[in-house]
């Protein structure tokens, strides 16, 4: 079973991921897919219909339940469990698919390693930002930035963000690869500190984002 990360990153929070290796009719076979999964995956094409049951496949493993619960979609597009027992986030990045359950507020990034956002990395970091971390702006740091604030705005899941103003980094990780920064939503319905848990899986940066609560 290719599940290749588990953690527990706080007594709220615990994130899985899983390699897709399996092809689609594996996982059509694995799931029984209420109406709206149904008709969302009709729109999607092979490719990814695939890392849409994968993700599916992964929050069930995770909840550890007799029968499926099932998702539902805000209208900004936030996912939710049907009985809201928990807080759930997904996402998904080549053949990595990740799943975050927690009593908390919560978002989860997993982003495989790309040149591509060094290059556009003045779009989703601030100049605050760039002052504040240039001693140490590497490449490295320009991926935590991307997942955090990705994992930040998949936590407040309620809308436009843009990302230089409204999400800030305050406090990186002393390892990226595996430590706790901090950072922050910015919104006139939400102005809350986060936990921020950097993980490095293979090629792949994981992020998990925490609300701070007193």
């Amino acid at each position: 079973m290719p599940l290749i990360a588990k953690e527990k990153v706080s007594p709220y929070t615990e994130y899985f991921v899983w390699h897709i290796t399996e092809p689609l009719d594996y996982f059509l076979t694995q799931l029984t897919l209420d109406d709206f999964e149904q008709a969302y995956l009709d729109k999607l094409i092979a490719k990814k219909q695939t890392e849409f049951l994968a993700g599916r496949f992964l929050l069930d493993h995770a909840l550890n339940r007799a029968e499926r619960t099932f998702l539902t979609i805000s209208p900004s597009g936030k996912p939710f469990l049907e009985d809201s027992s928990m807080e759930i986030s997904l996402s998904h990045s080549a053949k990595y698919v990740a799943v975050v359950l927690s009593d908390r507020l919560v978002g989860i990034d997993i982003q495989q390693e790309t040149p591509q956002l060094d290059r556009i990395k003045r779009k989703f970091i601030a100049e605050d930002e760039f002052e504040r971390f240039n001693s140490v702006m590497s490449s490295n740091v320009v991926y935590h930035f991307w997942s955090a604030k990705e994992a930040l705005f998949k936590a407040y899941g309620n809308g436009k963000v843009e990302f230089r103003k409204d999400l800030k980094i305050d406090q990186l990780p002393q390892n990226l690869s595996h430590g706790t920064g901090l950072g922050r939503v910015i919104k006139p319905d939400l102005q809350a500190d986060f936990n921020i848990f950097a993980r490095q899986i293979e090629d792949y940066h994981l992020v998990v984002a925490e609300i701070k609560k007193e």
